[in-house]
Parts: structure tokens; sequence; C-alpha cells
């Protein structure tokens, strides 16, 4: 966090993350999200993205469908998360002891097998929640057109 210059520091707020998850990915993203809001908790100001949150950034009529089969064109093409990369997510795997689920590179959620992070070509994508005083400037939050902040 210390990379960061101070200004962006203190728009950066301080998150309770939870670190739970579930057993499998044959799930739909909202029993994700509902395993997700348990269990250990780790305070912070970074964190990594949810799988539930991958699941509902795609289009409101697929969140019925298990993010086990996310990697359908039709579910992927329409999910502004996807990204084509193989991504960690922070919502573990509870059937094996150190795992978490990641985001394959075709799409659908899938378990990280042995979680070894260190020899592994898995992204990571960080996530952070801004302070409630940062205000919006412009951008539409597309690719083309990005969000930005007022900056003091």
């Amino acid at each position: 966090m210390n990379t960061f210059e101070y200004k962006w520091q203190e728009k950066i707020e301080e998150a309770t993350w939870y670190v739970s998850g579930y057993s499998s990915s044959s799930v739909t993203p909202s029993t994700f999200q509902n395993a997700e809001s348990t269990g250990t908790t780790w305070t912070g100001k970074i964190g990594l993205m949810y799988i539930s949150d991958y699941g509902f950034a795609s289009d409101s009529s697929t969140w019925t469908s298990n993010i086990g089969s996310y990697n359908s064109s039709s579910i992927r093409d329409n999910n502004w998360m996807y990204m084509g990369l193989s991504e960690w997510t922070i919502s573990r795997d509870l059937t094996t002891t150190y795992s978490a689920f990641v985001i394959s590179s075709n799409g659908n959620g899938v378990s990280g097998g042995d979680g070894n992070v260190r020899n592994s070509s898995i992204a990571v994508w960080t996530v952070f929640y801004l302070n409630s005083d940062v205000e919006y400037a412009s951008g539409s939050g597309t690719q083309s057109d990005p969000y930005r902040i007022k900056i003091d």
C-alpha cells in the first residue's frame, strides 16, 4: 500500500473482507454470495474479487446459471469482468485446505487446485472500496470511457 501516493491512500476505505466460500462451483452467484458473507474475516484496504462479483457482472438473465458453466459464450461475452485470463478470487474452495476459486481463461469458475500462487500463471485482480467522500468527475464506466474521480 505504501507505493500509492498519499492522496490515493486517503481515498481507499478500509473494509472487512469475508474469506469464506463454498464447496462447488456448480451454484449460482446468489448461493456464492450467501456463503461468502459469513466465516473468517480479514480487514484491510486491498482485497480480491469475490467469485459472486464475477457472477453478478454478467447479464442479469444469467444469474440463475451455475458459475461453473459461465464458459458459455452467451454468458461470458456479456460479462464486463471477463478478461480472457485465469484470475484468483478471494472465495475459498471449502473442499481443499489451501485453495480458492479461480475464474478460468474460458470464463467459468473452477477450483484453484492446490492453491500454489508462487508458480502459477493465474492473475490477481485487486479490489478496493472508495471512501464515501470521493466524488465522480466523468466517464461512463466503459473501457473506452472509464470512470474518473475528482482529485483534490
